[in-house]
């Protein structure tokens, strides 16, 4: 994520200043990385724990089950991240 960032950053540098910018960012390409990311993971793991005669995880039977509130603290975590790093390209240097 912070590379997509950085090449967000370097490509649009006067809009990325813009608050609209940065809520459309954590809202539609945060999301959707995670999405593929975290389920190109599950994807893989269960493949490996078919292999290995392990218990799958997937489908996902709880709407809490751990890899759904993982997801959800990573989003937090992101989201935290890129607001700090965002507020300090706001303050003039």
């Amino acid at each position: 994520m912070s590379i997509l960032w950085y090449v967000v950053k370097k490509a649009f540098p006067d809009e990325v200043k813009d608050l609209q910018f940065l809520l459309t960012f954590i809202a539609v390409v945060v999301p959707f990385v995670l999405i593929i990311w975290f389920g190109l993971a599950l994807i893989n793991y269960d493949v490996i724990a078919a292999l290995a005669g392990w218990p799958l995880i997937l489908p996902l039977d709880r709407p809490l089950s751990p890899q759904i509130l993982g997801a959800v603290a990573f989003y937090i975590g992101l989201t935290m991240w890129l607001w700090w790093d965002w507020r300090k390209l706001r303050i003039p240097r």
